[in-house]
């Protein structure tokens, strides 16, 4: 779950570093807390499915195919100009 805009976790985490959480209390303590954040932005837009992409305020759950993604992106892009 990443994201670089609104939230999401994005502390770029190797599977074979995850035991660092459980040995460094700063670390673990920036993890909880970015879930946490992850957590009630979810409920805010009440999402209920991952991935959950969003593409100009219209939020796309689950996976919805390269063909829906581009659709979607191409609609939008076409509606700003």
């Amino acid at each position: 779950m990443s994201s670089g805009c609104t939230g999401g976790f994005t502390g770029n985490i190797a599977p074979d570093d995850f035991g660092h959480f459980k040995t460094q209390p700063g670390v673990r303590k920036q993890a909880e807390s970015l879930v946490k954040r992850d957590i009630e932005l979810y409920k805010k837009l009440k999402l209920t499915a991952v991935p959950a992409i969003i593409i100009k305020g219209r939020v796309i759950e689950g996976n919805p195919g390269r063909e829906v993604l581009e659709s979607v992106i191409e609609r939008e892009m076409n509606s700003s100009r």
